[in-house]
């Protein structure tokens, strides 16, 4: 299959680039994926003590997490259970808003027209619908999953 034949793949794999840079924090603040996440206060790291060399980073992703990933990130630790909750959620999300979505586990993922719904001529809407499904399910969930299974005591970080 050639994908240079298949522009919505194209636009959407594109979209989905943007969209992993934006809420990767790269994004300016006026109009950014995550100038519109509510964020609460930063709690103590010491609240997440079972992600130990982590847990810094699950107080951070927890202030701006939506009551979904709230939920896994509480006990400062996601199974591989969680990791896939989170990624069923956000497939379904997509199909709701009329996409198919496949995340990869690099952390790559591509958008298309789900079957039966319109061709995309325009990432806009695609790119509405992967930012507020990713508010909700999976913004930092599968980031620090990957990341605690390859570096559990973050040594390479130090």
């Amino acid at each position: 299959m050639d994908i240079r034949n298949m522009p919505g793949v194209v636009a959407m794999s594109i979209a989905v680039v943007g969209l992993v840079v934006c809420c990767s924090g790269v994004c300016s603040e006026s109009g950014s994926p995550l100038s519109r996440v509510p964020v609460r206060p930063t709690p103590d790291p010491s609240d997440f003590a079972p992600a130990g060399a982590w847990a810094h980073e699950f107080a951070e992703a927890s202030s701006t997490a939506g009551p979904f990933e709230r939920r896994i990130l509480a006990d400062g630790v996601i199974t591989e259970t969680e990791f896939e909750d989170s990624r069923t959620a956000m497939r379904r999300c997509m199909r709701d808003a009329g996409f198919a979505y496949t995340a990869f586990w690099d952390g790559g993922a591509v958008a298309a027209a789900a079957p039966g719904h319109r061709t995309i001529r325009d990432v806009t809407p695609v790119s509405d619908a992967l930012r507020e499904c990713s508010n909700q399910f999976g913004r930092s969930i599968a980031d620090l999953f990957r990341e605690t299974l390859r570096d559990p005591d973050k040594t390479e970080r130090a």
